[in-house]
């Protein structure tokens, strides 16, 4: 995924229920899903999704701080994650 593709997810509008970072997570969470053929909860599910948002990982230490990623977490999608709160 380009840094473009990426900066383009922060550019959402905000509803009443969700936030600029909660939506661009679910976009980000279902492109990866596409590309490797799996269902969006299992690249992480909404819990992790809340957790994301929550931390606003923004370095490879703080993405791992999350429960429920390791290293292989962060080889498939750390950086694009952590890219959103940039």
């Amino acid at each position: 995924m380009s840094n473009g593709e990426i900066d383009s997810y922060k550019l959402f509008h905000t509803n009443s229920t969700e936030t600029k970072s909660r939506q661009a997570l679910q976009i980000l969470r279902k492109k990866l899903a596409y590309e490797v053929d799996l269902s969006p909860f299992i690249i992480f599910n909404n819990y992790v999704l809340e957790e994301i948002e929550r931390q606003k990982p923004k370095t490879k230490e703080d993405f791992l701080s999350i429960k429920g990623f390791g290293n292989a977490s962060w080889q498939l999608f750390g950086e694009d994650v952590c890219r959103l709160f940039h």
